[in-house]
């Protein structure tokens, strides 16, 4: 590269010959060779990168090529392995396989042996078994002998038993009739003694019924306990004069409710009424249906969302009754009182129903009370087991306490 540098300094120094006078010789020389050597540099350097950058690259392909190279002989290895497993799972399976040809080979053997040695036994038993059969067919013979002799003798014990069964039968059919009638006519005695004591009892139930009413109506004109009697004439289904005065009584009960006439009540029986019972105020007051009523057992609902347990301590519930329907978690007895169920018996009335229990309040539902029953339409395994109250119509309150009767299980 030098020489042809210098060659070139040397032509254009030749070249240049015509105007060396003018201009230093050294001097020009200088720079010409100064100029090539840049040239020749900047060729070189611009040759070195280029190499540089091919021996890059190749790097990286040679690096692309070892790394295909790696994976083709890992897969060849995977694929080596793969085949060598494959090879001793067949082998080990051709060493099963033997083996249990061996054993049913084995068995098979021993089977034959066994069977040798037992066909002589069954010959034995064979001969045996014919023996046997014979000396049970004689015998069968001689019993179906036997059978025969055996049913004719049946057939006349049977029509001899047969008749005399007959004539039993007669007699007892004689005899029940006889018993039926004496039973009939004592039936009837004993009905028509039940039906006196019934229609006696009924008399004097009504006759104290009468009397608690009277006496009831009595303290309610002198207490003016009877909330639904106001003083006016509008209103009221039914009043009752006295003087200048007018009183009605009003409430929009139904026939159970306390402050309901009795059906078919009007002005006329309200005024007598009045006249009856008004003793104690200033003007008359109505008496309530001297007949009791019948009113159904209160019920309360309790659920708690933890479980059905019967757990009546520490476990928190909600309750749902005839007066109202808790919305905070209580103890079992602090939510019934809160909804008007605070006598049920807890421990031994209560019936398991969906998440939680039905229990019976003891009490009997009044006409302004929220029947559970109803509402939650209870089947009839639960509703059975209510009492049923026969009350005074004016008590404010009906429990086993003040009822005139109770009637369990019949809800």
């Amino acid at each position: 590269m030098l020489r042809k540098i210098t060659l070139c300094a040397a032509v254009l120094l030749v070249a240049s010959g015509a105007s060396a006078g003018a201009v230093d010789s050294a001097g020009y020389l200088d720079q010409v060779l100064g100029d090539a050597l840049g040239r020749s540099l900047g060729e070189f350097d611009a040759r070195v990168k280029l190499e540089q950058e091919t021996r890059e690259t190749r790097r990286i392909e040679g690096d692309k090529l070892d790394a295909i190279r790696n994976a083709e002989m890992e897969i060849q290895w995977a694929e080596y392995e793969k085949a060598r497993a494959e090879k001793k799972r067949q082998a080990k399976l051709v060493e099963e396989n033997e083996a249990k040809i061996k054993a049913a080979r084995r068995a098979a053997d021993i089977a034959r042996i066994e069977a040798i040695r037992n066909s002589g036994a069954s010959n034995a038993q064979a001969q045996n078994n014919a023996t046997i059969m014979d000396a049970i067919n004689r015998a069968a013979n001689n019993i179906a002998q036997a059978e025969i002799q055996g049913r004719a003798a049946s057939e006349n014990a049977y029509a001899t038993v047969n008749a005399l069964n007959a004539a039993r039968r007669a007699q007892a059919d004689a005899e029940a009739r006889l018993v039926a009638a004496q039973n009939a006519a004592a039936t009837r005695a004993a009905q028509a003694q039940v039906e006196n004591a019934r229609k006696q009892a009924e008399a004097a139930r009504l006759a104290a019924a009468r009397q608690a009413s009277a006496a009831q109506s009595s303290a309610a004109a002198s207490a003016t306990i009877m909330a639904g009697v106001v003083k006016g004439g509008a209103g009221g289904a039914i009043t009752g004069n006295k003087g200048s005065d007018s009183y009605v009584a009003f409430g929009g009960g139904t026939a159970m409710s306390p402050l309901a006439p009795k059906a078919g009540a009007g002005t006329d029986a309200g005024a007598s009424n009045a006249g009856a019972g008004a003793s104690g105020g200033p003007g008359g007051v109505l008496l309530a249906a001297r007949e009791p009523v019948k009113r159904m057992e209160a019920v309360a609902y309790c659920y708690t969302r933890e479980n059905t347990t019967a757990d009546f301590g520490d476990t928190q519930w909600f309750c749902d009754g005839p007066i109202q329907k808790t919305e905070l978690k209580n103890t079992m007895p602090q939510a019934l009182e809160y909804v008007g169920c605070a006598a049920a018996d807890i421990d031994h009335r209560r019936v398991p129903y969906q998440q939680g229990f039905i229990l019976f309040c003891e009490d009997a539902l009044l006409p302004y009370d929220r029947d559970m029953a109803e509402k939650m339409s209870l089947p009839s395994y639960i509703l059975v087991r209510r009492n049923t109250y026969h009350c005074n119509s004016v008590a404010r309150q009906c429990d086993a306490s003040n009822a005139i009767s109770v009637v369990p299980g019949h809800g």
